[in-house]
């Protein structure tokens, strides 16, 4: 069996290994018009049998270094829109997300999903007045890609979950410091990873 997993940029790669599946890597690049983009094109390719996003993301709600997993995404452009027929909020389904818990403050584990928000925006502050940024504020994670990968999974019939690393926390934290966490993220991505599925 195919996995593929997706990660923004070169900077955030960290080796990913699935037990009982062939691992793909592909880079999208950031927003979501690359993401589905790439997204679309390595399904085709590839035909996976399973889809994995893992990232950095911001937050409002959590602390640098916590790691969440989700299959419950929001795009917070057309939630800040909320025009009639197009739907801003998917839930996967993902058979992962029974063995890889989301870890917050470095220890302990939470089992059940979390929500990424998803934008083409790089959030740095909190705005919690408008409706754009209450979508936003109801996530635990804030970045990029992930709804436009999960859109493009959905439509495609792939399972896909994903996994964050949180690098900075909006208001408080830049551009600068999601960078300065990068490579915290991947060490600790790569030994999240070992733990849950190196047995």
């Amino acid at each position: 069996m195919r996995a593929l997993v997706l990660i923004a940029l070169p900077e955030e790669s960290v080796s990913v290994s699935l037990p009982g599946y062939e691992t793909i890597p592909v880079i999208t690049r950031v927003g979501k018009t690359r993401a589905a983009m790439e997204t679309m094109r390595a399904v085709l390719q590839h035909r996976p049998h399973l889809v994995v996003n893992v990232g950095t993301a911001g937050t409002i709600s959590l602390a640098a270094g916590d790691i969440i997993v989700s299959t419950h995404f929001i795009d917070r452009d057309f939630a800040r829109l909320r025009l009639p027929g197009i739907g801003y909020e998917i839930s996967l389904s993902c058979d992962l997300s029974a063995v890889l818990p989301s870890v917050i403050g470095g220890h302990e584990e939470w089992q059940g999903d979390r929500i990424v928000s998803t934008g083409d925006d790089f959030v740095t502050a909190a705005d919690t007045t408008s409706p754009a940024g209450g979508s936003a504020w109801r996530a635990d994670a804030i970045d990029m890609e992930a709804f436009a990968e999960a859109t493009v999974c959905q439509e495609m019939g792939v399972p896909y979950i994903s996994l964050k690393y949180i690098t900075d926390v909006v208001g408080q934290n830049s551009v600068q410091a999601w960078a300065d966490k990068l490579a915290s993220a991947r060490e600790d991505l790569a030994q999240y990873l070992e733990r849950y599925l190196g047995r």
